[in-house]
């Protein structure tokens, strides 16, 4: 069997694997076939799935539908914005009941996959997944971030059976969705420290494998990422091949742990802000960088300047205080080299070069743990009170 590193060379080897992992648990990939190529969209109709499909797409989505896609059903979300919310959801649903379909098509990332993932579960079908930009990582997610009542949270849906990334489609995204990619794996440097102190707060399990497969994905990014503002080939394959694999690790782990941490909490939490303002959301990955950006600030903080009470919970942390140190040592060592990369992306690098006000900045502060009970550096600061003695030199730094 591979290490679960190894298979940074080799994603679409994971399909279908069930893992026995030294962690002490087994790990399945439920999703059953994975092709990154050029024009892999041709492939996605012999994805081994039969019957009678329903294509999925918006209006800018469609633009890359081959001729094949053209006679099969098919529907266009044309609202605008369009967002993974209760009107979206039922609008699809209407339209998959009224087909009588026997599998399900997203084309598009984001919003589109998001929205047919939870559709999917909800009806009992497979679907295949073609994600047309590199701009997320949620392409083999069994979640999906979804708006109820103007406020974004998480629900439980399903893998999908397929997955195809098209290299040729992704090179031609819009430049801002490049960016906002490489700013999502970014962020994968705070997750995984958040999975670890998760797990010593909480005995939650952590599994190192999943943790390196995730860290090796984002060195393979920053390998290229240089190449990213002029969509050089192998730049744009090391991202896609990046944004493939961290999704596979969330798969894998069954929960988001190895992606998200408190950087997509901030990140969730100007989107809530944004909803009932009435304003339009910014890229996910976008907000997910800046986030990043802020945690290694607050990491740094944190451990130069509080004193663990003694407690039974925080045991753990005081045991691990050196080690946990010297990891946001490394995190905030890196935030220079993460803001370069990010900026030179073509990706914002302050709060104003996004267009998120101090009062909205100060809601994601205030709001982020919100109904998201899993432990971060975040929840730590909210427990212990310490908001007013960290966050505002952080807020000031980043606008």
């Amino acid at each position: 069997m591979q290490h679960l590193p190894d298979y940074v060379h080799e994603p679409q080897a994971l399909a279908g694997q069930t893992i026995h992992c030294s962690c002490g648990l087994t790990h399945t990939i439920h999703t059953q076939k994975i092709v990154l190529a050029p024009g892999a969209i041709h492939q996605s109709l012999e994805s081994g799935l039969s019957g009678k499909p329903l294509i999925i797409a918006d209006t800018h989505t469609w633009a890359y539908a081959p001729a094949s896609f053209h006679s099969l059903p098919h529907y266009i979300l044309s609202h605008d914005p369009i967002l993974a919310d209760e009107y979206t959801l039922g609008d699809l649903l209407i339209e998959a009941s009224v087909q009588s379909v026997d599998y399900l098509i997203a084309l598009g990332s984001g919003t589109i996959g998001d929205s047919v993932r939870f559709l999917a579960s909800t009806l009992h079908k497979p679907f295949v997944n073609i994600c047309t930009a590199p701009s997320m990582d949620g392409a083999a997610s069994q979640h999906s971030p979804l708006i109820h009542h103007q406020f974004k949270t998480t629900y439980p849906a399903a893998a999908p059976y397929a997955i195809y990334f098209d290299l040729d489609i992704m090179a031609a995204a819009p430049a801002p969705m490049l960016a906002a990619g490489l700013a999502d794996i970014e962020g994968k440097h705070v997750a995984t420290l958040d999975w670890y102190i998760g797990h010593l707060v909480t005995g939650e399990a952590y599994c190192e494998p999943i943790r390196d497969l995730t860290m090796a994905s984002v060195a393979l990014c920053e390998q290229y990422c240089d190449g990213l503002a002029a969509r050089e080939p192998q730049a744009v394959r090391a991202l896609a091949t990046s944004l493939l694999l961290t999704s596979l690790a969330m798969q894998l782990n069954v929960t988001s742990r190895p992606a998200s941490g408190m950087e997509h909490l901030i990140s969730h939490a100007w989107e809530n802000y944004a909803i009932r303002q009435g304003l339009s959301p910014h890229l996910h990955g976008d907000k997910v960088g800046l986030g990043t950006l802020i945690a290694c600030d607050v990491y740094h903080a944190f451990f130069h300047t509080v004193k663990m009470p003694q407690q039974e919970r925080y045991a753990p942390l005081v045991r691990h205080w050196n080690e946990l140190t010297e990891k946001a040592d490394a995190l905030y060592a890196l935030k220079p080299l993460i803001r370069e990369r990010i900026a030179k992306a073509g990706g914002p690098v302050t709060l104003s070069a996004l267009g998120i006000s101090r009062q909205a900045a100060v809601y994601g502060f205030q709001h982020m743990t919100d109904g998201r009970p899993r432990v971060t550096i975040a929840h730590l600061i909210k427990e212990l009170q310490l908001e007013e003695s960290i966050y505002p030199s952080v807020l000031e730094s980043i606008l």
